[in-house]
């Protein structure tokens, strides 16, 4: 799921192999790609700008789609990676795309040029689950519950980051955390409920928020429903989704 807050779009990725974007306003379909990928889609997002969707999937490769062309049933660039992507991220300029992979490796990609291979990359011993890029960092979320931030600009590591309440959810193949609006903060999803928030400057948790659902099994000694995505606004609003369809705001 990718949402544009300014145009008031959501894309969808599914099982199916379809890429769907709707009116986040109306819920109308606005458009409906079919077969886009020859496998499962596991992730998608929408470019800063509203004119790209980039969609990951299970066969192995990463798609970008241009929301202007005529043609928008055709990919207008196609990637081909050597594991099954999991989650991709542009920066502002939509000149270069990160991926996070099944085989651990965080890709980078120069849209720029003609050449379909990364321009970087660094090797991983577990599964990238989760993606986002900021200016200043991209954070990657791995199987094995830790927290990488990396240099754009140079690809090294800055800080890894754990937690004892994060845990990623085992049957996850995606999960989504989020930036605060001046992305000095991240918000990790837990399969314990809830998030953990990351202060970024100093590499240390700031705080635990549990979820509608952690409360709710607390209270009732039920199961806890995994959170696995995040979403912060820009006014300060963070929203969190979880497996058996709860929202909690903070």
């Amino acid at each position: 799921l990718s949402v544009d807050v300014v145009r008031n779009l959501v894309a969808t990725a599914s099982s199916d192999r379809a890429l769907r974007m709707l009116d986040a306003g109306t819920g109308r379909l606005k458009l409906q790609l079919e077969n886009a990928h020859g496998s499962r889609i596991i992730c998608v997002r929408i470019s800063a700008d509203g004119r790209c969707i980039f969609s990951g999937s299970a066969d192995r490769c990463i798609k970008m789609w241009d929301l202007r062309s005529s043609s928008t049933s055709r990919a207008v660039r196609t990637l081909r990676t050597p594991s099954a992507c999991h989650a991709v991220a542009c920066n502002l300029s939509l000149d270069t795309i990160d991926s996070g992979h099944r085989d651990g490796y965080l890709r980078s990609w120069d849209l720029r040029g003609s050449k379909d291979s990364p321009s970087s990359e660094i090797e991983g011993t577990a599964p990238i689950l989760g993606l986002v890029r900021s200016p200043k960092s991209i954070v990657a979320l791995r199987r094995d519950a830790t927290v990488h931030v990396y240099d754009p600009a140079t690809f090294g590591r800055l800080v890894l980051l754990s937690h004892d309440h994060f845990q990623v959810p085992s049957s996850a193949h995606s999960v989504r955390p989020a930036f605060s609006p001046d992305a000095s903060h991240v918000a990790v999803p837990s399969s314990l409920g809830g998030c953990v928030i990351f202060d970024l400057s100093t590499g240390l948790a700031s705080c635990v928020l549990r979820g509608a659902s952690a409360k709710s099994s607390l209270k009732n000694s039920g199961a806890v429903a995994p959170t696995t995505s995040v979403s912060w606004s820009r006014r300060g609003l963070l929203v969190a989704s979880d497996k058996h369809g709860s929202l909690s705001f903070w």
